[in-house]
């Protein structure tokens, strides 16, 4: 036999009824019922951060949904909530914060809320896992020169920024970079040369299609050149090496009147004969100096430059600049010349 209750005109809580059995033969007889009555749940629409990175430290958590009270409880896994105060903000928002016990694999949390003498709302997950890639502010520099803000057709270009992982791509406008290095902070990549003539690209660094970081806009520029230095850091001695092969250094420097080899990217497209396809100039203390090769280094990863350039007799200082299409590579470049 069923029995069905109409909770019309009840309020929530706890009530009592009798139910009367009137069998067409014997005796009547009486059940005494106990049953509930639940108000409507809150309804849960979204948890934030939806995503905590493991290994996190405390962190507190907003519920945003409706229906709230300060009387609302949280339930975590359908366990209720003990472990810190649930703050009502207002009816549309709990806070709290979950120790970093919580946060030490990846997980995902069912979080469910209820009211007294409500239902309890369907969940909202809270994921713990590995964040997706970030590229910093101003985070898109030269391999070279350190110089930030644009970047041209076969640049090798750094990126620093978080949680870049092995296998990750990095996209301009869709058109994957040659990877040369990646580490969770930092990624060399060579841009393709298939920019040229663009003017304003997206960029992205995508470890999947779920895990992509935000992009963001960089101008392309037709060269932006930058020498390679001894020590990597965008300045002093410049990564060359002498006629005779050695490299150069204060203490073996060049001699006036013979070639050296410099290093560079950002020349800019490359054409068929390995040449740029741009004027190169070079300068050795404002001297012009007679270029005698600008192009592709031969054996290294395309984008790569070399610069063959004969040093002035009458230089002294050893200051020395790379010029493409009139644009000129980072300052306070040395070669060590006698």
């Amino acid at each position: 036999m069923a029995v069905t209750a109409n909770p019309a005109g009840l309020l929530p809580g706890v009530h009592q009824g009798t139910i009367r059995l009137s069998p067409t033969s014997g005796t009547p007889a009486d059940i005494g019922v106990i049953f509930t009555i639940l108000a409507a749940a809150p309804i849960l629409t979204v948890v934030d951060p939806p995503l905590v990175p493991i290994g996190s430290d405390d962190t507190v958590i907003t519920i945003r949904g409706t229906g709230f009270t300060n009387r609302s409880a949280v339930q975590i896994e359908t366990v209720p909530w003990l472990l810190s105060p649930v703050t009502f903000v207002d009816s549309s928002t709990l806070r709290m914060t979950l120790p970093k016990s919580y946060f030490s694999a990846e997980y995902n949390f069912g979080l469910t809320v209820s009211n007294p003498d409500s239902a309890i709302s369907k969940a909202v997950s809270l994921s713990v896992g590995r964040p997706g890639p970030a590229i910093a502010a101003g985070g898109i520099i030269s391999a070279a020169s350190f110089a930030g803000g644009a970047i041209s057709p076969g640049e090798i270009v750094t990126f620093f920024g978080s949680n870049f992982a092995s296998g990750s791509r990095v996209l301009f406008d869709g058109i994957p970079g040659t990877p040369l290095y990646i580490t969770p902070n930092q990624l060399s990549v060579v841009a393709p040369f298939a920019l040229a003539g663009a003017r304003d690209i997206p960029v992205i660094v995508e470890e999947s299609l779920d895990r992509r970081s935000v992009p963001v806009r960089i101008p392309v520029v037709a060269a932006r050149p930058g020498l390679f230095t001894a020590d990597s850091s965008g300045k002093g001695l410049a990564a060359a090496l002498n006629q005779d092969g050695s490299v150069n250094t204060a203490s073996n420097p060049a001699v006036r009147g013979t070639v050296v080899v410099l290093y560079a990217t950002g020349g800019g497209l490359i054409g068929t004969d390995g040449r740029l396809t741009l004027p190169a100039k070079v300068f050795v203390d404002g001297i012009a100096c007679t270029v005698l090769y600008a192009g592709q280094a031969p054996g290294l990863v395309a984008g790569a430059l070399q610069i063959n350039a004969v040093v002035p007799e009458t230089a002294s200082r050893g200051e020395i600049v790379l010029q493409v299409d009139g644009v000129d590579s980072q300052a306070e470049v040395k070669i060590a010349i006698r």
